[in-house]
């Protein structure tokens, strides 16, 4: 993989990652290396979208504490957030937002997020457990919505 990712093909950056550095608790070089691979010649949208979350989710999960890691993370993620519509990337991003004290924008994504009707079932339920989200249907109207909704 390290062979791969220097001759351009970014997501073995994916691979190295998640097979060597998160198990060795190696996170700032695993955000360095994602970073690498979003930076490769041969990546297309799709595998630079998942080294984006791949990138939020370490920080979410490792590095949340870290106000450098969390905004490196956000401005990342962001591009794709907004040219995509995925739960996922939208969710990710809702929490980076979240932890730099941006409210309003966390709320927006976390309602694009909890309201697209392709996000996984995981998202879902994670979006239903929480008091603070509100979700509204296209006319904007508050909607409640029943833990036994999620799919």
């Amino acid at each position: 993989f390290n062979e791969a990712l220097l001759a351009g093909y970014g997501l073995s950056a994916w691979h190295i990652v998640m097979l060597d550095l998160v198990p060795k608790k190696e996170y700032f070089k695993a955000l360095d290396l994602l970073d690498k691979g979003l930076q490769s010649r041969f990546v297309d949208e799709s595998g630079r979208i998942t080294l984006a979350l791949t990138l939020g989710t370490v920080v979410l999960e490792n590095l949340n504490e870290n106000q450098s890691a969390i905004r490196k993370a956000r401005d990342i993620i962001y591009p794709y957030a907004t040219r995509n519509n995925l739960a996922s990337l939208d969710f990710v991003l809702a929490n980076l937002l979240n932890l730099n004290d941006e409210l309003e924008d966390a709320n927006k994504f976390l309602n694009s997020a909890c309201n697209n009707p392709a996000a996984p079932k995981e998202i879902l339920n994670a979006c239903m457990g929480g008091s603070e989200i509100v979700t509204s249907d296209n006319t904007g109207k508050v909607i409640k919505k029943d833990l036994a909704t999620c799919r």
